[in-house]
């Protein structure tokens, strides 16, 4: 059968199946090879073992890979959804990397809260969502539920800046 004839779909051929199948495979290693070989097990801080975050990341990085296997394998691309950006000369790209080099710097003096919620809204605004309670409500709701979980259910010290 030559090149030519080889149907464009079907379960493995995307690129996206082939990546989701290296993260599945990768979140198996993680899982069952990697973190229990490597992470200490004894002792718990507040109820958790100290290999709960890596297994949570393996299980969403393992997750992750089976959404890109079977998110709709047979579908062919239509001419619309060309990419027609510049790869790195992408405004956006600077903008974000730019964003994201300052953030570290903007948690020490602001704190986490403040740089995190200001750095959320800024993103969802340069990126186009325009409803206002949606852009509220993540960018308050995103920081304050990871700094909850880190520093009170993981125990781990973020930056509190000038606020706190």
């Amino acid at each position: 059968m030559s090149q030519k004839n080889v149907p464009k779909t079907g379960f493995f051929y995307g690129r996206d199946c082939w990546i989701g199948l290296s993260f599945v495979l990768f979140s198996l290693v993680l899982y069952f090879g990697i973190i229990p070989r490597e992470v200490e097990s004894s002792g718990t801080l507040a109820g958790l073992q100290p290999a709960f975050m890596p297994n949570i990341v393996a299980v969403f990085l393992g997750l992750v890979g089976l959404a890109l296997i079977v998110g709709n394998p047979s579908r062919e691309k239509s001419q619309d959804e060309e990419i027609t950006w510049g790869g790195l000369f992408c405004p956006s790209v600077w903008i974000s990397l730019g964003v994201l080099f300052f953030y570290p710097f903007g948690a020490e003096r602001l704190g986490y809260i403040v740089t995190s919620v200001a750095v959320l809204f800024f993103f969802l605004i340069y990126f186009g969502c325009r409803h206002k309670g949606l852009m509220v409500a993540l960018s308050l709701g995103v920081p304050l539920g990871l700094y909850w979980f880190f520093a009170k259910v993981m125990l781990v010290m973020l930056p509190r800046g000038l606020f706190f």
